[in-house]
């Protein structure tokens, strides 16, 4: 049970990392667009 809660956080953690990466992913691509349409 309490081995079981820690994988679950760990779990959950490692799922809102992932989510923040894609989400940051996706704003580096956007800016890097906007650049290259300045340019």
């Amino acid at each position: 049970m309490w081995a079981g809660a820690i994988i679950e956080q760990a779990y959950q953690s490692q799922e809102h990392n992932i989510k923040i990466l894609s989400k940051g992913l996706k704003n580096a691509s956007v800016s890097t667009m906007n650049k290259a349409a300045c340019l």
